[in-house]
C-alpha cells in the first residue's frame, strides 16, 4: 500500500536508481541517519558541527538522464526562491559522487503519512487547522513572482501534494516540502504527452491524463489528503497499481457522508467540491478555499491553528466552543432556564393578584368619592374664600384696604406709592411662571447622545482616529460597544497606534467573525488582511526575528493576492514595499 502512495513516473526509462554506498559526510555535515527513501531519492539527517544544528539532505538517486537531472535542478532553484513559514527552507545545493543534492532545514517532528498511520482519523478542528496552514503555503506558492532561467514567472504548481510531503513539528508548525515535480504556473509545456509523473493516489484527473495543470490541480490533491485525514482511510483503496489506476480513471470514491463520521456537513461539502473531476467545479484558488475553511474553523475554536495542532500532538483536550456549550452546559442551562421561567410565572401571578385587589379597592374608594365629591368641593371653596375679604367691608373696598398694609409693611424703604403696585404685579407674574422650562432643556440634552446610531458611532470613531484624537476615540469606543466587524477593525487600529500590539492582534482577529453594518463583506475582508499585516509588521519591527518576519511577509502576500486585480491600489503597493523591506532585513 505504501508503494502505491509514492511519487512515480509511468515513463519507465527514468526509474533506474543508482546503487551507491551510504555517505559518511555530505553537504555541510556528518550523516547521522536516514530520514526517508523513495524510488527517486533518499533523505539523510546530518549534523553541522560549525552551526551545531541538524539539517536534512535530499540526494537524487536516479540515473543521469537529462530529463531527471533537469527536474531535480529545477526543484532546487524553485525551493530556493520560496520564503514562507509553511514551506521548508533550502540552505545549499551541490553534488556528491556525481549525484545532485540539496540541503534544507530539518523539521523536528513527523510527516502526515506517519501520523495518519498511527492515529487514524483526525478530529475535524485539527484537520481544519492543518488545512489552513497548507492553504497559506499554496496561496504564497501559487502567486509568488520570481525569475527562473532569466524568465519572470508567477506562481508554482506543486503537483505532488500528499501526506508524506507535509511535515508537522512538535510545536504545531506545518511545512510543505518536496517540490521535485513542481513547475511554474505559466509553463504550458510542463505536461509531456505519454508521461505521467506524481503520486497515483493523490494526483488530479488532468494530471493523470497528462493534460496541462494549474493551481486547481493542487487543490484536488489537497482534497484527497483532507479525505484521508477526516476518515483515516484512503479515498481510492487498492492492492495493486493496475487496480488503483482503474479506480483513478473512474474517479469514484465513497462520499464522506456515507462513512458515519463526526464531521459537519459544511466540511464534507468542502471536500466534495475539492475532489470534483472538472477543475471548473472546484474552488478556483487556495485563497477561496481558505476563506471557507476559516469560517468552519473559527466557529469551532478561538485558538490559533498552531496551538490546536500542538495540543493535539501533545494529547491535550481540544478547547471547542460547540463541545463546551452543547455537552457540558446544555442540560444545566436548560434546567436553570426552566426554573427561572417557573419563578417568573409565580412572581407575575402574585403581582397580578395584588394589582387586581388594589384595583377593586380603588374602584370602591372612587365610587364613594364620587358620592361625597360635591359637599367636599363646597367646603373647600368656602374655606378658600373666607380669608380673602374682610368680614364686614364690601368686596371692592376690602381688597384695597387689605392690600395697602401689606405693601406698607414690605416696602418701607421706598415711600413711592405709584411704583409699589408694579413690583407686586411682576412678582405675581413670576410666581405664575415659576416652573422654568430651562430644566426641561437640560434633561433633554443627554437624549441626543443615547440616540446615536451604530453607523454614526463608527463614523465618529473613524474621524477621531484619523485626526489623531486617540483619547476621545477610546472613550467613544468604551461608551458605545458594538458587535460589528468594522468596529473591531477600528479598535485594532486604535490599539496599534497606542503601540498595544497584543491587544491589537486580539481585536483584529474578531473582525471576520461578525458582519459589518456599513461596509461589504469583501471590503471588510480586505481591510482585515491589511490591518493584520500592519500589526504583524509592527511585531517584526519591534523584535526582528525570522519567525515574526515570515509571518508578516505571509500576511502581506495575502494582501497582494486580495488586490491582484488592482495593482495600483495603495494596499497592493504597500504590500509589495513591505515584503521587500522585511525580506531584505531578514537576510542581513
Amino acid at each position: 500500500m505504501d508503494e502505491l502512495s509514492e511519487t512515480v513516473s509511468l515513463s519507465e526509462s527514468e526509474n533506474i536508481p543508482v546503487e551507491l554506498p551510504e555517505p559518511e559526510t555530505i553537504a555541510s555535515g556528518v550523516v547521522k541517519s536516514v530520514l526517508g527513501k523513495s524510488s527517486a531519492s533518499v533523505v539523510y539527517e546530518i549534523w553541522n558541527p560549525q552551526l551545531e544544528v541538524f539539517r536534512a539532505v535530499k540526494l537524487w538517486r536516479l540515473a543521469h538522464s537529462e530529463k531527471s537531472l533537469k527536474r531535480f535542478e529545477q526543484e532546487i532553484k524553485i525551493t530556493a526562491k520560496l520564503k514562507h513559514p509553511n514551506i521548508v527552507e533550502i540552505h545549499s545545493a551541490g553534488k556528491w559522487s556525481g549525484l545532485p543534492y540539496m540541503e534544507t532545514e530539518k523539521v523536528e517532528g513527523s510527516d502526515l503519512k506517519t501520523m495518519i498511520s498511527a492515529k487514524g482519523a483526525f478530529p475535524e478542528v485539527v484537520v481544519s487547522a492543518i488545512a489552513l496552514c497548507i492553504c497559506r503555503a499554496l496561496i504564497y506558492a501559487h502567486n509568488h513572482l520570481y525569475t527562473l532561467a532569466e524568465t519572470t514567472c508567477r506562481g508554482v504548481v506543486h503537483c505532488d501534494i500528499k501526506p508524506a510531503n507535509i511535515m508537522i513539528s512538535h510545536s504545531g508548525v506545518v511545512k510543505l516540502l518536496d517540490f521535485g515535480i513542481a513547475h511554474p504556473s505559466n509553463d504550458t509545456n510542463s505536461a509531456d504527452s505519454g508521461s505521467v509523473t506524481g503520486s497515483l493516489q493523490y494526483m488530479s484527473p488532468e494530471q493523470l491524463e497528462s493534460k496541462p495543470v494549474d493551481c486547481r490541480s493542487d487543490l484536488y490533491s489537497l482534497g484527497v489528503l483532507l479525505y484521508e485525514m477526516y476518515s483515516g482511510k484512503k479515498a481510492f483503496p487498492a492492492q495493486t497499481r493496475e487496480e488503483l489506476i482503474q479506480k483513478r480513471k473512474e474517479d469514484k470514491f465513497e462520499p464522506l457522508d456515507c462513512l458515519g463520521l463526526n464531521v459537519s456537513q459544511r466540511t464534507m461539502d468542502v471536500v466534495e467540491k475539492l475532489m470534483q473531476t472538472d477543475p471548473d467545479n472546484r474552488f478556483q484558488s487556495a485563497f477561496e478555499l481558505m476563506e471557507e475553511l476559516q469560517k468552519i474553523y473559527w466557529k469551532a475554536t478561538d485558538l490559533q491553528p498552531q496551538a490546536v495542532i500542538s495540543g493535539f500532538l501533545g494529547g491535550n483536550e481540544l478547547e471547542l466552543k460547540k463541545t463546551r456549550s452543547l455537552k457540558r452546559f446544555f442540560v444545566p442551562t436548560l434546567a436553570a432556564s426552566c426554573f427561572l421561567l417557573i419563578a417568573l410565572y409565580l412572581v407575575l401571578s402574585s403581582i397580578y393578584s395584588k394589582n387586581s385587589s388594589k384595583n377593586k379597592e380603588l374602584q370602591q374608594t372612587s365610587f364613594s368619592s364620587t358620592v361625597e365629591s360635591k359637599p367636599l368641593e363646597q367646603n373647600q371653596i368656602d374655606r378658600i374664600k373666607e380669608p380673602v375679604p374682610p368680614p364686614v367691608a364690601p368686596p371692592p373696598a376690602a381688597s384695597k384696604s387689605a392690600a395697602a398694609p401689606v405693601k406698607a409693611s414690605r416696602v418701607r424703604a421706598k415711600p413711592r406709592n405709584k411704583t409699589e403696585s408694579k413690583p407686586v404685579q411682576r412678582a405675581s407674574k413670576v410666581q405664575k411662571t415659576e416652573p422654568a422650562p430651562v430644566v426641561e432643556t437640560k434633561v433633554e440634552e443627554p437624549k441626543t447622545e443615547t440616540a446615536l446610531t451604530p453607523e454614526s458611532v463608527l463614523e465618529k470613531i473613524s474621524e477621531l482616529i484619523k485626526k489623531g484624537e486617540l483619547t476621545s476615540a477610546e472613550l467613544m469606543i468604551e461608551k458605545n460597544p458594538l458587535n460589528d466587524g468594522e468596529y473591531h477593525l477600528l479598535n485594532a487600529e486604535l490599539m496599534l497606534r497606542k503601540n498595544q500590539l497584543k491587544s491589537a492582534k486580539t481585536e483584529v482577529m474578531k473582525a471576520l467573525r461578525v458582519p459589518a453594518s456599513r461596509i461589504s463583506s469583501s471590503e471588510l475582508r480586505n481591510r482585515f488582511l491589511y490591518q493584520k499585516a500592519t500589526i504583524l509588521t509592527a511585531y517584526f519591527d519591534k523584535s526582528p526575528q525570522n519567525e515574526s518576519g515570515q509571518e508578516a511577509m505571509e500576511a502581506w502576500y495575502e494582501v497582494k493576492f486580495a488586490y491582484r486585480s488592482e495593482v495600483s491600489h495603495p494596499y497592493y503597493s504597500k504590500a509589495d514595499t513591505e515584503i521587500r523591506r522585511i525580506s531584505s532585513s531578514m537576510q542581513q
